[in-house]
């Protein structure tokens, strides 16, 4: 389905903002987790990688992307075949091939079963996921904190929402496509605050860039980076302002409380972002 998702999402997009001018700030770079041939980046989180390997897609098909696991200090996990995963809380997030949502509380334990119909990428913070639930091309923005175990839908399944991001306060950025007077049906990003009910708090950024990248957008409340089409960018959440462009880089990763890219040869290297006052 995330094929699929990304062709009607590069069909209704539209022209690209001018890049900033970015400022230099002092970042130490964790060196790069040591992969396997064939093997990418898929989470980082405080030392501790998942790495994955894309299998490859059978002929004129439009299958989910499926990729098998290896997972640092999850031994029981390596070669497993899924859909995503992420670290969250003590443990590692896995959406199964079935969507199915499933939680390694730490490793060795037996896995918890916390949804279904989940569709990647799981963004986490802390204790807590953010992820779309749904059916292609309908699906809403659920947020779940793993200790508890109660989903809680954010969005409406109508509106047809994907590729959130969960700051620490539980606010959110997620991309939808229903159409209104304002986006004619053209994805539009979101920022919602963390304590809002119902349609209060949520707010929509004039920005024409979204994410498109397998890797889950990372938010602080602040700055909003992901991955699209034209490679890494960072805006803010607050006017939807450009505050970085990298047209090299793939995923985004937040470490040491900076933000690291993949380079085109899968190393990290740091991404300069202009400051934006909290």
């Amino acid at each position: 389905m995330h094929r699929s998702l990304l062709t009607f999402c590069l069909l209704v997009a539209c022209g690209r903002e001018p890049a900033p001018e970015a400022s230099t700030a002092p970042l130490t770079v964790p060196s790069t987790p040591t992969r396997a041939p064939g093997e990418t980046l898929g989470s980082l989180d405080e030392g501790r990688a998942i790495h994955v390997r894309v299998l490859p897609a059978p002929v004129d098909a439009d299958p989910d992307r499926v990729v098998t696991l290896r997972v640092d200090g999850f031994p029981e996990l390596d070669g497993v075949e899924a859909l995503d995963a992420a670290f969250v809380g003590d443990g590692v997030a896995v959406v199964t091939t079935d969507h199915r949502l499933r939680w390694y509380a730490q490793p060795g334990a037996a896995p918890v079963e916390l949804d279904e119909r989940v569709e990647p990428p799981l963004s986490s913070e802390g204790t807590r996921l953010a992820y779309a639930r749904g059916e292609m091309p309908f699906y809403a923005i659920v947020r779940l904190d793993v200790t508890v175990g109660t989903p809680e839908a954010i969005t409406d399944e109508a509106r047809s929402c994907w590729s959130p991001a969960i700051a620490a306060d539980g606010s959110l950025a997620y991309v939808c496509t229903q159409a209104d007077a304002t986006n004619q049906g053209r994805p539009t990003l979101f920022v919602r605050d963390g304590q809002a009910t119902g349609a209060q708090g949520e707010r929509a950024l004039p920005t024409e860039r979204f994410p498109t990248s397998p890797v889950a957008p990372r938010f602080d409340g602040a700055r909003l980076a992901f991955g699209d089409e034209a490679g890494a960018v960072v805006v803010d959440a607050r006017t939807g302002a450009l505050l970085a462009v990298d047209e090299e880089a793939g995923a985004v990763f937040e470490v040491n409380g900076g933000l690291v890219v993949t380079g085109v040869d899968g190393t990290l290297r740091p991404l300069d972002v202009a400051e934006v006052s909290r």
